[in-house]
């Protein structure tokens, strides 16, 4: 029943089947429904009450309103539907934005590579949304254009425009893939991967196994399949084993270790066996090789560890330990970044793991020391928070496991 002080305010939405009003109704702020299709609403309004589970999902239903034709100049049905006044937009509102969203950062990546900058990691957790504008943080990893060559330029533009695209596919998939932060060479996942196979294949037909450039283009094909036919894997192994470029070595290893860890460390080992890259630091081609190269010992170490806690040792390639490709993975990344950079220092962590899973204790104990003292004497303590956070979580682990071999005495 109308009451004096409620009244209806501006047309929220109209339709076939009638209109919505804001309203402010027996106190509160609510739609006023006045649907043409009144008993059909109701209806199904009337079900959706009595299921709990649905009030959160949908929009609250407050009742009946008697009249409304006394509320609204129009000509109107005299009850109408009270529901609660929601605070947010419509969906194609927010799709909207996000289009927006995406042409402005576009706009922003094409104006960085005209002023030179290549951002060189671009990923969801460097761009910022604030109000009506995007920003992008985190200039770590940039390439200058004045300091490489036209053909590099050329690639990593056309790497980060692509990651870009690949940031918004991922929002529009329900099985995203959690790419790596920097990752060598760029991993993106083709439209049509039957269609990359089909280039893969074509590509071992036609080129020789031990030309450079065939094996970074062949490299580049590979990275972009999201799951790789088993045959496809077989045809690059056998036709690469033998003398893998870094990248190609890169890309096979990643692409294995998802079905075989034996076969993926075969390859990344031989090419690990290689020559490292000069130890240049200056020089962008040599930099590059080097990252490369972190990325097979990070890599390696890892699938070398699994190995080697489910007792495959035999299956390794002889020279091949976790302890040693985890130490030279970390001296590397040492030099090309820094001890207690973030990414060095879970590279760090995952040793510790790894010492803590073949049971030598006393090496944990020190390695974690040093680590935590390296963490201390960092500039940016907070930036490591996730990292000393998950240390903590496996130093306990191991002193609940001692205790529970040694009695009473933990680390």
């Amino acid at each position: 029943m109308a009451l004096h002080n409620d009244h209806v305010g501006h047309l929220l939405g109209s339709g076939g089947t009638g209109d919505v009003y804001a309203a402010y109704i027996d106190g509160r702020p609510s739609q006023f429904d006045n649907p043409q299709l009144f008993a059909a609403e109701l209806a199904a309004y009337t079900v959706i009450a009595r299921v709990p589970a649905l009030q959160r999902h949908l929009c609250p239903f407050y009742g009946v309103y008697d009249g409304a034709d006394l509320l609204l100049d129009t000509p109107c049905h005299p009850r109408a539907l009270r529901l609660a006044l929601l605070q947010g937009a419509p969906l194609h509102e927010v799709l909207a934005e996000r289009d927006d969203v995406q042409q402005a950062l576009a706009e922003t990546v094409r104006l960085l590579h005209d002023a030179g900058v290549c951002h060189g990691d671009i990923r969801p957790a460097n761009i910022f949304v604030h109000g009506a504008g995007v920003r992008l943080l985190d200039f770590s990893k940039p390439v200058l254009r004045s300091a490489v060559s036209p053909l590099r330029w050329e690639n990593a533009t056309r790497v980060e425009r692509a990651s870009l695209r690949a940031v918004f596919a991922d929002l529009d998939s329900r099985e995203a893939r959690t790419r790596p932060s920097c990752p060598a060479p760029p991993c993106v996942v083709a439209a049509d991967p039957l269609q990359a196979s089909r280039q893969v294949l074509a590509l071992l037909n036609r080129a020789r196994p031990d030309d450079p450039g065939y094996q970074l283009n062949l490299a580049r094909h590979l990275a972009r399949i999201a799951q790789p036919d088993p045959a496809v894997l077989r045809a690059v192994f056998d036709a690469a084993e033998s003398v893998p470029s870094a990248e190609l070595a890169l890309a096979l290893g990643r692409a294995l270790a998802r079905s075989s860890d034996v076969d993926a460390l075969r390859v990344l080992y031989s090419a690990i066996s290689h020559p490292a890259p000069p130890n240049n630091d200056d020089d962008d081609d040599d930099r590059t090789a080097a990252a490369v190269r972190l990325h097979l010992l990070t890599l390696a170490a890892r699938v070398a560890s699994r190995l080697e806690a489910a007792g495959a040792r035999a299956d390794m390639p002889p020279g091949a330990t976790a302890y040693g490709l985890f130490n030279q993975a970390i001296a590397l990344a040492s030099r090309l970044r820094r001890p207690a950079h973030p990414h060095t220092m879970e590279l760090r962590v995952s040793f510790v793991r790894h010492l803590y899973q073949l049971g030598v204790y006393q090496d944990v104990v020190v390695v974690a020391a040093g680590l935590v003292a390296d963490a201390a004497a960092a500039p940016a303590l907070g930036e490591l928070r996730n990292v000393l956070a998950d240390l903590e979580r496996l130093l306990r682990t191991m002193n609940r496991g001692v205790q529970g071999d040694d009695g009473d005495e933990g680390v």
